[in-house]
This record gives structure tokens, sequence and C-alpha cells, in this order.
């Protein structure tokens, strides 16, 4: 499944056979830099370079950059319609973003096994 992450912070999730938009995400207020995939293709996770202020004073502020990750999984679930056939939904959920670097992130891995 193709993403793209965009300088406005969205990320896009496409269909890989037409390049259709599944899923679109708003989580980070910058740009994403980077997007990894887990093996089994059932979590992914962002990097972005999502910025706040910090004040030191009544006068100064000093808008700092730092680096987050942001962390999505697949769920899916079986629904059953009204005419009681079951289906398989396809969900993708946000589950946070973690913000506690100050240097850009060099690398992820997304890890879904306890080694």
């Amino acid at each position: 499944m193709p993403a793209v992450g965009f300088t406005n912070g969205v990320v896009k999730l496409l269909n890989a056979e037409n390049l259709e938009e599944i899923r679109s995400f708003r989580n980070s207020h910058d740009c994403v830099t980077e997007i990894v995939f887990s093996p089994d293709s059932r979590w992914f996770a962002t990097a972005d370079a999502d910025k706040y202020e910090k004040q030191y004073n009544t006068y100064s502020t000093i808008l700092t950059q730092h680096r987050c990750v942001g962390i999505y999984r697949l769920e899916n679930q079986t629904i059953t319609d009204p005419d009681g056939e079951k289906r398989q939904e396809i969900k993708w959920e946000f589950i946070g973003h973690y913000r506690a670097h100050a240097k850009p992130i060099c690398s992820m891995l997304v890890v879904t096994q306890v080694i």
C-alpha cells in the first residue's frame, strides 16, 4: 500500500492498483519526512518536523523545531450486514504522537513481534 506524506502534515494511504485515496490523516502540523511500514503491513510510523513555541519571558518567544513520531495501526473488523451477511472492514487507527526529539530522526524501524 503506497503512502504519501505532505509538507502540511497530511499522510494519505493509496490503493496500489489505481492510486485512489483510501484514508487521509492530519496528525501533524509540519512536513512528514518519513513513513515506515511494519513487515506485516499492519502498523506504520511517520516522522515529521513538528514545531512548537517555547516562551522564555514576556518579550521573547523562540520557535523550536522538534522531530516527532506518529504511530498508526490497522484493525480488521467483522461487520454483520442487516441481511445477516458478514464482511471484513478495514480501519486504520491513529495511536499517538510522540514529541521528544530535539534532533532530526535518522531512521525508523517498526517491529511487531517481541524478540
